[in-house]
């Protein structure tokens, strides 16, 4: 414990050298800035005479640099190392450097304002240099290799004769894997390395505990487990269940949670620094104040989630989820990347924004007044006229997609989005790319959607009354209750689109392809189907009254309970397809191939089947009244076993 003391001691010291060195390499930057104001002061004067006074100015500035360097460049080499500082220190004196050797040549000719080029350069790197020391310091953890106190098999014994007390014990890298340690009262032990994958740890205490480098594997917390305050740096996590758990305080940094289940866990306060949190469900958790700077959160589930003043500063949020009308004022997320991260009605006030990577993701009435903007990319983005921009940003030339009535679209990439209620009427969507796009509910009428690809986007009730769907890529699409009126599917490729209850009135058909597309309760009547390719659909329930289906092939078809009165059926294929209970009064059926067609409880009163190949058909209970069979000869009354 002595030496404990020593190196804690050391370190302590460390530190206030490594703070009085910030100090005052901040004391030589805001020189640095003085001096520079004036030497803009002389570049703004055109006599020749000031170019001696000018090398001056710059030969100071240069003895400052020289300081700045050996500042962080000698000493205590041991401090600035735990701060992975001499890189970023290193790059900062070469950039200066070269503007410097740049300004003393031929520099001024290239810049209007050399003075401006070099104390932003000074600010971004001493910035640089800050974040690094603070992210570094904020990871920092002391490791205490000192052997166990007692085995894992003395703790497990004294656990089983009911003793729950190991408080402050130093239980380093035992290994606990798969016991149950419920309710036992660890708090300020030390488990660094230790091993509890899939450890039962449901009201264990483990506040203030060094758990650096330790793995919980899917172990299992509940919501009376408290980690407040733990070191958890460098710790394993992966599919650990730890929701409802209170981590308030703790420091999670550099440790793995891919996968993990922190929903309405208490996260605020901690460090997070560079923790991997891909594909973890936060969803309800309060990260209130909490540094996630560095953090992969790639596909992290984040609906509901308290993101007041979290620090996301660097952090990877790829595709992660918000939920709708998100509340990210005052999280700062600069230089965070958000690819393809639906923030739709999201709240963005005063957001820091600055360089953040927005690309692909969805703006949709989400409000970015005030927010800081500076290098934002918003390239494949999508906004419509209720997104409220910074007032000095034209978001005409941000390369991000207006979503909106008669935009041009034509081969815009919106594969993915939430599109759903959004007006998109008389817009040109040609060659658009649409695939496992959200549209449910959206006004799509008079649309150019001319040989789009909507593999399996969803068009749920959509309108797309007289819309173009010419060479569409429909596979999978769901269309269920979509108005179809009048549009044009020629060519159409439908094959498992899903078109159940859909109005298809006044539908081209020509050479569009159904092949196991559902149209169950679908509205077809009076259609000319004869040039469209069928093959195992599902008609059932269907209103194809009066439609032309001459020489169609409708083989292995579900048409149950289809209303096909007076429709046109001469010369069709329906081998092996269903017609039971389905309405079939007045339908022109001569010629048709019926072998194995099940026709019980069908409806054919005067239907004409003459020439019609029926055998093997099932006619049980069907009502043939009035009806021509196959021979010419006209039923005047048949009973009810009739076959």
């Amino acid at each position: 414990m002595e030496n404990f003391k020593l190196e804690l001691a050391s370190l302590s010291f460390r530190v206030e050298q490594l703070e009085r060195k910030q100090s005052a390499i901040a004391e030589s930057v805001t020189r640095i800035d003085s001096q520079l104001q004036e030497v803009k002061a002389i570049l703004q004067q055109p006599e020749l005479g000031n170019v001696e006074t000018l090398q001056v100015k710059f030969s100071e500035l240069q003895q400052q640099v020289d300081r700045l360097r050996n500042l962080s460049g000698e000493g205590d080499k041991k401090a600035i190392s735990a701060a992975k500082s001499p890189d970023i220190v290193k790059q900062f004196y070469e950039r200066v450097e070269r503007q410097l050797q740049g300004i003393s040549g031929d520099f001024v000719e290239k810049t209007e304002d050399p003075a401006r080029e070099i104390s932003e350069l000074i600010s971004e790197m001493s910035q640089e240099f800050s974040d690094r020391i603070e992210t570094e310091e904020l990871i920092e953890t002391v490791e205490n290799e000192e052997e166990a106190e007692i085995t894992a098999e003395k703790l497990l014994e004294r656990y089983k004769e009911g003793d729950r007390e190991f408080v402050a014990l130093n239980l380093n890298k035992l290994n606990l894997s798969k016991q149950n340690l419920r309710e036992a009262n660890l708090s300020e032990a030390n488990l660094q390395g230790a091993n509890l994958s899939k450890a039962i740890l449901y009201a264990t205490n483990l506040h203030k505990a060094n758990l650096s480098k330790a793995t919980f594997y899917k172990a299992n917390f509940n919501r009376n487990s408290n980690l407040t305050k733990s070191n958890l740096v460098s710790a394993n996590f992966q599919e650990a269940n730890l929701s409802g758990v209170q981590l308030t305080g703790a420091n999670l940094s550099q440790s793995c949670f891919v996968k993990a289940v922190l929903s309405n866990t208490n996260l605020s306060q901690a460090k997070a620094i560079q923790v991997n949190l891909s594909g973890a469900n936060l969803s309800g958790a309060d990260l209130t104040n909490s540094e996630l700077i560095e953090a992969n959160l790639k596909e992290a589930n984040l609906e509901r989630a308290n993101l007041t003043n979290v620090n996301l500063k660097k952090a990877k949020l790829n595709k992660a989820k918000f939920s709708e009308s998100a509340n990210l004022n005052s999280v700062n997320l600069s230089q965070a990347d958000l690819t393809g991260v639906n923030l739709k009605k999201a709240n963005l006030i005063g957001t820091n924004l600055t360089q953040t990577n927005l690309s692909c993701v969805n703006l949709l009435g989400a409000n970015l007044l005030e927010a800081e903007f500076t290098g934002v990319n918003l390239k494949g983005s999508v906004y419509d006229h209720d997104t409220a921009f910074p007032i000095d940003i034209d978001s005409v030339t941000t390369g991000a997609y207006l979503i909106a009535p008669n935009s041009s679209l034509q081969k815009a990439n919106l594969a993915g989005y939430d599109l759903s209620l959004s007006s998109l009427t008389g817009a040109n969507l040609e060659e658009a790319n649409l695939q496992f796009t959200m549209l449910v509910n959206s006004n799509l009428a008079q649309a150019n959607l001319a040989n789009a690809n909507l593999y399996k986007a969803n068009l749920s009730q959509a309108d797309l009354t007289t819309a173009n769907l010419t060479g569409c890529k429909l596979l999978y699409t769901n269309l269920n209750s979509a108005n179809l009126t009048a549009a044009n599917l020629s060519k159409a490729d439908l094959t498992h689109a899903n078109l159940y209850s859909a109005n298809l009135t006044a539908v081209e058909w020509k050479e569009a392809k159904f092949i196991q597309t559902n149209l169950g309760r679908a509205n077809l009547m009076g259609l000319n189907l004869c040039e469209a390719i069928f093959q195992s659909v599902d008609l059932s329930s269907a209103n194809i009254s009066g439609a032309n289906l001459s020489k169609i092939n409708l083989l292995a078809s579900r048409l149950d309970s289809a209303n096909l009165s007076g429709a046109t059926l001469n010369n069709a294929k329906l081998i092996g397809s269903s017609f039971n209970s389905a309405n079939l009064t007045g339908a022109d059926l001569t010629g048709a191939d019926l072998r194995g067609v099940n026709l019980q409880n069908a409806n054919l009163e005067k239907a004409n089947l003459t020439g019609a190949n029926l055998k093997g058909a099932n006619l049980n209970n069907a009502k043939l009244t009035g009806a021509i069979l196959p021979d010419g000869k006209t039923v005047s009354s048949i009973d009810r076993d009739a076959t």
